[in-house]
């Protein structure tokens, strides 16, 4: 399966809404300077590619992991057949619907087959508070549409779906199965299509828990990427308790009873790089989505530029799987080839988040600049902190400091 667009109406954050595409909107096309592997862009059909990079930055507090969430809340739906009121999707709800009562969701998808039956598909949903029940959440309503994705043309947008699958009544309502003794009101009528399959892991549940996840041995291979001091590290389940072992180069040998002391021996670069190979690997074989917040946290700049390359290169990423993931560091846009697939957070004047692509303003296309400085530099607006709010703050620390 492969996400093509995702969008949420007026809600609490966002009050215009926003919508995230995962697809190319600009050009394809090999450099002659590229290597011969370089993926730039995942291809579905002639004119429609899919994004293997997706990078999300703004300041601070402008909704970056929100959108993270929002990306992961479509595949918990579609793939994982969630519903509502799962503890993941229930959390983000409430932030979307703090103050409202329903918010309408439009997901765009297609099956990854490669075959004449491959089809793309519109869920159009609309999720209520049900008050009267504790503030559970259900499906107010629910429209599935579909058409053969060879007759999909990138160029004439989503609605042609509706279009197409009202014609030859392919539509599918939640009210035509709404007796359906099977399909609770917390769960989408998208259940039915069984046969959508699609790898996807994440750190958003645990971006701010920097301790060792993974069992086993890892491949020296690995730990020499993070910290080349280690000769041996192995973390083994016994009894229902975890136990760590590492060995150094330089002699010593360390047995641990609990993996938490690790935090203590190991670098936080090591842990996490050791905690995210895995689910790379497992993505990249099979294809599907990376979600990872703050990539750039306790990883040496070129470590990002080597997992970056991992998605960008076709030995590597041979059924285009997706890394999508946020940054507080702008640099990082420089490692990125294209420019449709940055997006943007901001807050407007009435502080409302935004979400905007990179490559839709006017100033990305110019080459003399990189998109670190136009983002910076506030070339494109509210990109970067106000100065005069950075000035108050240190006037501030003057006078505190002159108080002591």
């Amino acid at each position: 399966m492969k996400l093509l667009q995702i969008s949420a109406e007026q809600n609490d954050l966002f009050t215009k809404g926003f919508t995230l595409n995962l697809n190319t909107s600009d050009n394809v096309r090999k450099s002659k300077t590229d290597s011969d592997t370089f993926l730039q862009a995942y291809k579905l059909k002639p004119g429609l590619y899919n994004q293997t990079i997706l990078a999300i930055t703004g300041i601070n507090a402008t909704g970056k992991t929100t959108i993270l969430e929002f990306i992961g809340y479509a595949l918990h739906v579609i793939i994982g057949k969630e519903r509502l009121n799962s503890p993941f999707i229930k959390n983000l709800l409430n932030k979307f619907l703090f103050n409202r009562d329903e918010l309408s969701i439009s997901i765009t998808f297609c099956d990854n087959f490669k075959n004449e039956k491959q089809n793309v598909y519109l869920l159009d949903s609309v999720v209520k508070k049900a008050y009267k029940e504790n503030y559970r959440f259900i499906y107010g309503s629910e429209h599935l549409y579909s058409m053969p994705l060879s007759k999909f043309k990138p160029n004439q947008g989503i609605e042609q779906i509706k279009i197409f699958s009202n014609n030859n009544k392919l539509s599918k309502s939640r009210d035509d199965i709404k007796n359906d003794d099977f399909l609770l009101d917390d769960s989408s009528i998208v259940m039915s299509l069984k046969h959508l399959t699609c790898r996807f892991m994440s750190n958003l549940t645990r971006v701010n828990i920097n301790t060792a996840s993974f069992l086993g041995k890892p491949n020296q291979e690995f730990v020499e990427c993070f910290d080349p001091g280690i000769e041996d590290l192995v973390i083994s389940e016994y009894e229902g308790s975890y136990k760590a072992s590492v060995t150094f180069k330089r002699g010593n040998n360390i047995s641990l009873n609990s993996t938490l002391p690790l935090m203590n021996i190991l670098s936080s670069g090591t842990i996490k790089g050791l905690n995210t190979i895995p689910m790379i690997c497992s993505i990249l074989s099979k294809g599907g989505y990376l979600l990872i917040d703050e990539l750039e946290n306790h990883f040496n700049k070129q470590i990002v530029r080597f997992i970056i390359e991992l998605f960008t290169d076709a030995k590597t990423n041979p059924y285009g799987a997706t890394l999508v993931f946020s940054t507080h560091y702008p640099e990082l846009l420089d490692e990125i080839t294209r420019k449709d697939n940055i997006y943007l957070t901001s807050r407007d004047v009435d502080n409302s988040l935004e979400l905007t692509r990179f490559s839709d303003n006017p100033v990305a296309n110019r080459n003399d600049l990189k998109k670190s400085s136009i983002v910076l530099y506030s070339l494109i607006a509210k990109t970067a902190p106000k100065k005069s709010t950075l000035i108050k703050a240190k006037n501030l620390i003057e006078k505190l400091i002159e108080q002591e």
